[in-house]
């Protein structure tokens, strides 16, 4: 959710804040702002946050840079998809083009910047994180939500708790992603000069 767009054609936005959303309640999990557009702050507040609510089955999320690396995508998995991994969830990428896969956070963010960012106007990340709380305060126990799942009641009304979920585990095998690319093959031209491009470097393979 990007906050307060500035006049540089390098960055798009002063501050980006990462949501996350529970599909089946409309809860509002976590809204947290950042000044960079790096994949570094985003594993750590996910992990505060799993470490509260619980390992979900799957999450989603759309082909932020910061996700993917690139919305090319190459074969191996990103960091951030690794971190998944190596918790035993799987990780589900939007398709392009696809805002109704994430209905949910689409209108989380409809509301916020209608309700909350053109009414306030925070102009900085210290402003936006003395103003976002306040906002999902209100947000998840009082403003009604006319999703099904709510019944035009507050989030936290219709779903005073979250369902029960596998604890984060005190120790993770960080190659537990290869689990997912067992098996699976990979063509790769070589090139007239004998190199190939396996992932970002070229590897050489020689002419023969």
């Amino acid at each position: 959710m990007p906050v307060d767009p500035l006049a540089s054609a390098k960055q798009a936005h002063a501050v980006a804040v990462l949501d996350a959303v529970d599909v089946g309640t409309s809860l509002w999990l976590m809204g947290e702002p950042s000044a960079t557009s790096t994949a570094a702050p985003v594993c750590a507040p996910l992990l505060h946050l799993l470490e509260q609510i619980g390992l979900p089955e799957r999450v989603r999320f759309d082909r932020d840079p910061r996700f993917l690396g690139s919305t090319s995508r190459r074969d191996f998995p990103t960091p951030f998809l690794r971190f998944w991994y190596a918790l035993g969830v799987q990780p589900v990428v939007n398709p392009p083009r696809r805002p109704d896969r994430t209905a949910c956070v689409e209108r989380l963010h409809a509301t916020v910047e209608h309700d909350e960012r053109q009414i306030g106007l925070p102009d900085s990340l210290q402003t936006t994180r003395a103003s976002l709380p306040r906002f999902q305060q209100h947000y998840t126990p009082q403003r009604p939500h006319q999703g099904v799942t709510c019944g035009n009641r507050p989030p936290a009304s219709a779903h005073p708790q979250l369902p029960r979920r596998p604890r984060v585990p005190a120790q993770v095998d960080p190659d537990r992603w290869l689990a997912a690319h067992h098996a699976r093959c990979f063509a790769r031209p070589v090139k007239a000069n004998g190199s190939v491009l396996l992932d970002a470097p070229l590897s050489d393979v020689g002419r023969q």
